[in-house]
């Protein structure tokens, strides 16, 4: 959706996450406790021109994420 609402194509991509203690506004969002460990992360998409997405997530400590991908 936003590369047709931009007229822009993703080139390029990065993803960071980190664990870390919770915030309070985080610990609130997620019902948690503040301090609590959590896992939070922010993507970037890029073209030639410079950033065309960029958001930020945090998900609390009992969730399980994987990847799924094939090689070869």
């Amino acid at each position: 959706k936003v590369q047709e609402a931009t007229g822009r194509t993703v080139t390029a991509g990065r993803d960071d996450m980190h664990a870390r203690d919770a915030d309070a506004r985080e610990a609130g969002f997620l019902v948690l406790r503040v301090g609590s460990p959590i896992l939070a992360g922010a993507h970037r998409l890029w073209d030639d021109q410079g950033v065309i997405e960029y958001g930020e997530w945090c998900l609390p400590y009992r969730l399980v994420i994987g990847y799924e991908y094939s090689i070869g």
